[in-house]
């Protein structure tokens, strides 16, 4: 089953939603999320409990089925990730001022997106 027009407004709407707290997140934490130890470490594994809620949200609000939740959380991931290359290739600062937290809050978010993908396919398939 392929999306509506109106599934794909709504997805794509809420990935842009999405990406855009996320860099809040990681320009305002960043410092302290960052850190390259045990904290980084956290911030990566939570994303998984962290990403399944926003997943269902996907799912209630561009009334997916099962069939076509993967393609939904697949289009809203799309957006997330061209927002986010487009941001760091001509506004890095939204990422925070240091080029260190720049290139983690970047990563972080490629990192997200690729658990909100890979929950989408459980859910799909569940």
């Amino acid at each position: 089953m392929s999306l509506s027009h109106r599934q794909i407004a709504i997805v794509a709407a809420l990935g842009a939603i999405l990406w855009f707290a996320a860099a809040m997140v990681a320009r305002d934490a960043g410092p302290f999320l960052f850190d390259q130890g045990w904290r980084h470490v956290l911030l990566y594994l939570g994303l998984f409990p962290v990403t399944w809620p926003f997943v269902i949200l996907f799912r209630a609000a561009a009334d997916l089925s099962k069939d076509n939740l993967f393609a939904g959380v697949a289009v809203g991931t799309m957006t997330a990730l061209f927002l986010d290359g487009a941001a760091f290739a001509w506004l890095p600062t939204l990422y925070g001022p240091s080029t260190d937290n720049q290139l983690a809050g970047a990563a972080s978010i490629l990192w997200g997106a690729g658990v909100f993908l890979f929950i989408g396919w459980i859910m799909s398939r569940r």
